[in-house]
């Protein structure tokens, strides 16, 4: 299960919904990290005009998950299926 966040704040970033990749710089936050982390990805929409916007990603079969129906929730583990995304990490 996730556990400790490495900072408090969350990071929040606004960006085009665009194909392609996203790149989100970090180094201003000064995170360390030597072992396996998790890492959580909070879709929250604009509805400005009142247009819709879809966020999609890849998701694929077997393995295990964990979500949350709320930003401060409770973690839960599901199981049958994965994300489906890449972070590239540079030092």
């Amino acid at each position: 299960m996730p556990g400790e966040r490495l900072i408090e704040k969350s990071i929040i970033r606004r960006l085009p919904l665009t194909k392609g990749w996203v790149t989100v710089p970090l180094e201003q936050y000064g995170l360390v990290v030597d072992e396996d982390f998790f890492l959580g990805i909070e879709y929250l929409p604009e509805y400005s005009n009142h247009e819709k916007y879809i966020f999609i990603y890849g998701a694929a079969l077997g393995g295990s998950f964990y979500s949350r129906k709320a930003s401060l929730g409770d973690w839960e583990k599901g199981v049958g299926g994965r994300l489906a995304a890449y972070v590239t990490v540079r030092q």
